[in-house]
């Protein structure tokens, strides 16, 4: 069979007989390209998915036999070599390749390409032994005796080859819309796997700042004091920056009870020209006044 895709035929009625030879061939020739490129397509994905499985399930088993070692040595007495940290570093690591292997589909892509391959590849096979039971009919000429097909046969080959053709197209546009809801189905998993996180970090993050009104909370009443004219001052809590003030000395903060740190800077131009840091003990419903002197 050639590489090259032949050009499809133009039908000459002088020439009918070649004509719909050439069509013939070429209306094969499109069903065994595309059984060509399933096959191709099913041959790379069936690899790519035994690779990646297979070393996921590899680094499953050794990440779950680590923890397993460090607990065997230290029953021994023996001294342990964080076995079972890097055993978690390993689960994570093939959890990574199996859900690449889901996202990209490559299981999936090669079963949906071998029964592409499979359905064409028994559509031609069939379409070959119809074809040459048309071929055979006996030509509508008795007057001449000629056994060559006439008008009426020709249109039900050319008929015979379209349909045939139609039916090609139909199961290459099925696997691809299959492809399709598949890639967006992975996509929106993907999508509400990451809003969850980004909702689990959320929740994780607000229970280090009271944002319940009915939540116990304190306040500090931060008043800056100084001699020095500054073009404005950075307020900080715990490391993280609270505000920035400029023709005021006064910030009041709610936050949870407990210890907590409050840095100011005093800024001359975006840059910090004096430094105070101060330890706060909050209680419940208590404010606190906390003068800085800069």
């Amino acid at each position: 069979m050639s590489t090259e895709k032949p050009s499809f035929p133009e039908f000459d009625s002088k020439d009918a007989d070649v004509c719909i030879s050439q069509m013939y061939k070429w209306t094969v020739f499109h069903a065994e390209d595309q059984i060509t490129y399933y096959a191709d397509k099913a041959k790379n994905n069936k690899n790519l998915s035994i690779v990646i499985r297979g070393v996921s399930v590899v680094l499953a088993g050794i990440g779950a036999l680590f923890p397993l070692i460090d607990a065997a040595m230290a029953v021994n007495g023996e001294k342990a070599f964080i076995w079972g940290q890097w055993g978690y570093v390993i689960l994570a690591v093939g959890a990574g390749l199996y859900g690449f292997e889901r996202t990209y589909g490559f299981s999936s892509g090669w079963i949906r390409f071998m029964q592409a391959n499979l359905k064409l590849t028994r559509m031609l096979n069939n379409f070959r032994y119809e074809f040459s039971l048309l071929m055979n009919t006996p030509a509508g000429k008795p007057e001449t005796g000629e056994n060559q097909p006439n008008v009426k046969e020709r249109e039900r080959l050319i008929q015979a080859l379209n349909k045939f053709c139609d039916k090609v197209d139909a199961v290459v546009m099925e696997e691809t819309e299959a492809w399709v809801q598949e890639f967006q189905s992975r996509i929106a998993e993907l999508e509400k796997r990451l809003k969850i996180e980004t909702k689990k970090d959320k929740i994780k993050n607000s229970k280090s700042e009271p944002d319940d009104e009915t939540a116990p909370t304190g306040e500090i009443l931060v008043t800056i004091r100084t001699q020095i004219e500054y073009s404005s001052y950075a307020i900080y809590m715990d490391d993280k920056l609270k505000e920035t003030l400029t023709g005021s000395s006064e910030y009041s903060i709610k936050t949870s009870p407990g210890k907590h740190q409050v840095k100011v800077n005093g800024l001359v131009n975006d840059e910090v020209k004096k430094t105070e840091t101060v330890e706060i003990d909050v209680k419940a419903g208590e404010r606190i006044q906390v003068p800085v002197e800069l």
